[in-house]
């Protein structure tokens, strides 16, 4: 790894901007890098933020050799494809939440990253909020006693468009699989710190979370289906 740390940017989207706007905050990093398979929104994207490289595949950036570390923020279907191709290729990744659209394809990331030493990680910043981080640490001390059940609540107030990713369910959207990762990721991250004297913690769902893609995922010409053959 190189000091700073050169990030490239996959998916030049909404997240993707409130993420790379806040570069100049963080020491030792850089973003040097987008790949957009729209060339105008990369180059948009890349002026934005003071980039200077654009690339118009994933692929692309995967294999570019002065990239470190890449930030997956495509629609979270894409994310598998992606996450496992940065793997094979050595890449530190970042992937924007949810870290991807099925248990078995988070699964298969997971054990391809501890099997080649690759460094990755969700992008669950809810996590190291300071407010987040304190209540963990009451809870592990016991100061609230025997955690019994959580409650997690987001809502978000957005006009309905069905092309929108945050809708279309062939983007990964959804309650389950696009806010709803966010207070799912905050029940879970409390009920697996029990308090010393916890036997036993509870943290309800508000959805089960399949083993398989939903149909709209995975059909042909979906975004997932055409991510893996671009990637290869």
């Amino acid at each position: 790894m190189t000091d700073p740390l050169r990030w490239g940017v996959v998916g030049p989207g909404r997240i993707a901007d409130s993420v790379t706007a806040d570069f100049p905050h963080v020491e030792g990093a850089v973003p040097v890098a987008v790949a957009s398979r729209d060339r105008g929104r990369g180059e948009a994207f890349a002026a934005r933020h003071g980039i200077e490289r654009v690339h118009d595949s994933y692929r692309a950036v995967i294999d570019d050799p002065d990239v470190d570390v890449l930030y997956i923020a495509t629609p979270h279907p894409m994310h598998h494809a992606v996450a496992l191709a940065a793997i094979d290729a050595g890449k530190a990744l970042l992937v924007e939440k949810a870290f991807t659209a099925t248990v078995a394809g988070a699964v298969e990331v997971v054990d391809r990253a501890r099997a080649a030493g690759v460094f990755v990680m969700e992008a669950m910043w809810t996590r190291f909020q300071p407010a987040v981080v304190a209540l963990r640490e009451l809870i592990a001390d016991g100061a609230i006693g025997d955690v019994r059940s959580v409650q997690a609540d987001l809502g978000i107030n957005r006009p309905w468009n069905p092309d929108d990713r945050l809708f279309s369910l062939a983007l990964g959207g959804g309650a389950v699989l696009d806010p709803g990762v966010s207070p799912r990721s905050e029940q879970v991250s409390v009920a697996v710190r029990p308090s010393p004297n916890s036997s036993s913690t509870v943290a309800s769902a508000s959805a089960p979370v399949s083993n398989t893609d939903p149909p709209a995922v995975t059909r042909a010409g979906s975004p997932s289906t055409i991510c893996a053959n671009e990637i290869g």
